[in-house]
């Protein structure tokens, strides 16, 4: 419920008021499921995307996406499809954000995932590469 409320507070743009029920509901989130749990790094995935970014907090954003994917890395494993989702959000954060160099590393870990996960003739490692070469 609380978390219904504060992805509705941001979706109407109050994200002053969301604030602390974002903090509540990842809170609770973490402590039924685990701070690091599946249901916890999607909460805060949508933290990021629906609260922290649209508030123009994409430095803060970008830091906790960072920290999802190492969290990820260690629920799901560095190979799997939601880790190198992860690395995607990541890489797509920095694009947007100016931060390019950088960007161009995540672009380059979500690209090797892809490999890993996908093969190479799938189409996300086509679009991860064709991406990847845009940023090049």
């Amino acid at each position: 419920v609380v978390k219904a409320q504060a992805l509705a507070l941001s979706g109407e743009g109050k994200f002053e008021e969301a604030d602390p029920l974002w903090d509540e509901a990842l809170g609770l989130i973490a402590e039924a499921d685990g701070a690091k749990s599946a249901g916890s790094i999607k909460a805060r995935v949508q933290h990021c995307e629906s609260h922290l970014w649209p508030a123009g907090r994409q430095e803060e954003a970008i830091e906790k996406m960072k920290q999802v994917h190492v969290d990820a890395q260690e629920v799901f494993g560095e190979q799997d499809p939601k880790t190198v989702a992860m690395s995607k959000y990541v890489s797509t954060y920095l694009q947007e954000a100016g931060q390019h160099e950088e960007a161009v590393v995540w672009r380059q870990i979500t690209l090797e995932g892809y490999h890993a996960t996908l093969g190479s003739g799938h189409r996300g490692t086509m679009e991860c590469a064709d991406a990847l070469a845009d940023l090049l």
